[in-house]
């Protein structure tokens, strides 16, 4: 009997920014970043599972993973993993970053 996923749901968020760029005279040492957007990214983490993500919860095969990464855990009588599903982020405004 497989046993029960052991999972944790977060969110990371991410500042959009291009590069510095000088506010006054070369050398003042004043700098100035615009920003666009910022990206509010979900994940999964996965304590412990005995299923893997399939092929078609990825983004671009018609599911909305970006990415995983999973480890074999080393159990008797089964294959178990731990790791991690990062889902496509959500563009937010930057005031709404809590």
């Amino acid at each position: 009997m497989a046993k029960p996923d052991v999972t944790y749901d977060g969110k990371s968020y991410k500042l959009r920014a291009g590069s510095p760029m000088s506010k006054g005279q070369q050398g003042a040492g004043d700098f100035f970043v615009h920003t666009f957007m910022a990206e509010e990214n979900e994940f999964t983490v996965y304590a412990y599972t005995e299923t893997l993500p399939e092929s078609n919860q990825f983004r671009g095969q018609g599911g909305n993973f970006m990415s995983a990464q999973f480890s074999r855990l080393s159990a008797k009588g089964g294959e178990s993993f731990s790791g991690k599903v990062n889902h496509q982020p959500n563009f937010i405004e930057e005031v709404d970053i809590p």
